[in-house]
This record gives structure tokens, C-alpha cells and sequence, in this order.
């Protein structure tokens, strides 16, 4: 997505076995790190849950539950 807002609802975490999350320009709100805002925000974790998750925002708010 290249501007706005993007909520995506994730359920458990554990459940995800890989997560490329990241934003240029955004407000972050998300369980998968910490909470954060600003330039060039990123989150990646490798684990052995089953769903795989890929988010980007170019400008706006992502906002993972």
C-alpha cells in the first residue's frame, strides 16, 4: 500500500512462523516489537508458526493486532 492507513488483525502471534512487516513513514502499533514511529520502521521474526505476513505502508499507519 503506498499511503493510508492498514490494520490487519493477526491473532496469535506464535502462529506466524515468518513476519516482513515495514513502513517508510509511519506510526506503528503492532505485537510483533515495540511500538514505535518515524522514518523507515521494520519488523522481521522467523519462527516456527504456520502463517507467513507481509505488510508495507508506504506513508501512513500500519498498525498489527
Amino acid at each position: 500500500m503506498h499511503a493510508g492507513e492498514l490494520t490487519i488483525y493477526v491473532g496469535k502471534v506464535g502462529d506466524y512462523g515468518h513476519v516482513d512487516a515495514s513502513s517508510m513513514l509511519a506510526k506503528w502499533m503492532q505485537d510483533f516489537g515495540d511500538n514505535k514511529g518515524g522514518l523507515f520502521r521494520t519488523v522481521s521474526k522467523d519462527a516456527n508458526g504456520q502463517y507467513r505476513l507481509h505488510a508495507h505502508v508506504g506513508s501512513g499507519q500500519l498498525t498489527l493486532r
